[in-house]
């Protein structure tokens, strides 16, 4: 005679614990509905207690470290920043949550390892390598599956696409913005060579590798595009292909 409403199929459904689904609600209850995103969610992720369970670099008597909550403010909303401060597991974890969420914004942003690894490193004892990053973004990206569904279910008057979920769960795999995406058909590139021929403007892999040579030589060297040419080649006939076959 018992039956789950929509919130307790999708909450049975989740990665999620209880204390963690609890939470979620908790917090949910607190935002504007009208302020939710997939982008907020995810940065709403960060407060779960799956992710305060992930390794996230911190030196806790860095001044650097001290800054995450106010440049998190400024990515994110001032409304989920204070949302961090909430059932707190410890006093760093407050700080935790908006490193974890200011990482994970870059990171989809295309930012460097290089990069990341210099602007979130407090102290050479506790550096944030690219380990720590993919551990953090795999977490973000296995959990936010759970999470949107029930936000899905508590506010039914939102509309969160499966299509846009699917692109920030990509992106959240590979580290790179939406534009950089399509050079993903290319499968003998990296993210490193993904995104420096995308700030040079080069994102369509249906382009002939011909057109491409001249800035890939400049970025890469001879040897590295003469690696990379046979493969973009080879994936610019099969596109020229079906394109012809549908026709």
């Amino acid at each position: 005679m018992l039956q789950l409403t929509l919130i307790g199929f999708a909450c049975a459904n989740s990665s999620l614990s209880f204390e963690s689904i609890l939470r979620l609600l908790h917090f949910l209850k607190l935002l504007n509905p009208t302020t939710i995103t997939l982008e907020r969610l995810m940065a709403l992720t960060q407060a779960l207690p799956e992710l305060d369970e992930t390794y996230t670099p911190l030196f806790k008597n860095g001044n650097k470290e001290k800054t995450w909550p106010y440049h998190a403010a400024q990515k994110v909303g001032n409304d989920l920043v204070q949302l961090y401060q909430r059932s707190l597991p410890d006093q760093l974890a407050y700080l935790r949550r908006a490193k974890r969420a200011l990482l994970v914004e870059a990171w989809l942003e295309g930012d460097s390892l290089e990069s990341l690894e210099q602007a979130y490193t407090n102290s050479s004892f506790v550096p944030v390598s690219y380990g720590d990053v993919r551990r953090i973004a795999d977490a973000t990206r296995y959990h936010f599956r759970s999470v949107v569904p029930i936000v899905q279910a508590l506010h039914p008057m939102l509309l969160l696409e499966d299509e846009a979920l699917n692109l920030l769960t990509t992106r959240l795999e590979v580290g790179l913005p939406a534009s950089a995406l399509p050079l993903l058909k290319v499968p003998t590139l990296n993210r490193g060579e993904i995104l420096l021929l995308a700030r040079h403007g080069i994102v369509d892999p249906s382009l002939p590798w011909a057109a491409v040579e001249p800035a890939a030589i400049e970025l890469f060297g001879l040897e590295r595009s003469q690696a990379i040419g046979p493969v973009w080649e080879k994936q610019h006939l099969t596109r020229l292909s079906k394109t012809s076959r549908a026709s």
